[in-house]
């Protein structure tokens, strides 16, 4: 996860087994999802257990920038996801 804005990755945390990021209040993101598999890969988002709507279909050695992605009169677009709350503290 990146800042939408400075470009600069969010600082990372891993807790049993799991990752979250050190964020501000109402820092826009996106995901990059690399793959280093010698395979496709189909991508599922979810942010906070919310499905984004949408997946990401990856061939071996791609990388993709996800957001919230919009195709409109013909027009795709990607934008920005926002921390909509954020967590003080790691869950117990």
């Amino acid at each position: 996860m990146f800042n939408a804005v400075t470009e600069e990755p969010f600082k990372e945390h891993t807790y049993y087994g799991k990752t979250y990021v050190e964020v501000e209040p109402g820092a826009e993101y996106f995901i990059q999802v690399t793959s280093q598999s010698e395979e496709e890969i189909l991508w599922i988002f979810y942010v906070d257990g919310e499905s984004l709507g949408y997946w990401s279909h990856q061939e071996p050695g791609e990388s993709h920038i996800n957001g919230i992605f919009s195709h409109r009169d013909g027009r795709k677009s990607n934008t920005a996801l926002k921390f909509a709350r954020v967590q003080s503290q790691y869950p117990v």
